[in-house]
């Protein structure tokens, strides 16, 4: 049923990698509260999940052959990324975690 929906699958991309950068930007955050270093958290929150998003379109491209690789899918992945980071950074949440551990 949910398959037939347009673009659904694309959305399902950009709301997993939402959860996974989310999830990192905040682990991160809580792990790190003291020296807190702002381009460990971008590489790891940010590069991280759309490096690894390019590569298992990659792999499925060449490792599959029920599976394609879609540039599209990697925008996806790439949106919901940027989105979540547009979240922490727009809340402050990045701001009171490093105000925190000062």
């Amino acid at each position: 049923m949910v398959e037939h929906i347009a673009g659904v699958d694309k959305m399902i991309h950009a709301l997993m990698y939402v959860a996974l950068s989310l999830a990192l930007w905040l682990e991160y955050m809580r792990a790190h509260r003291r020296g807190l270093k702002i381009f460990w958290v971008w590489i790891l929150a940010f590069v991280f999940p759309i490096v690894f998003g390019g590569v298992v379109e990659i792999l499925q491209g060449l490792c599959t052959t029920y599976r394609g690789a879609e540039w599209i899918d990697f925008l996806a992945d790439v949106l919901g990324t940027t989105l979540a980071t547009l979240v922490v950074r727009c809340t402050g949440l990045y701001r009171k975690a490093r105000n925190s551990g000062s």
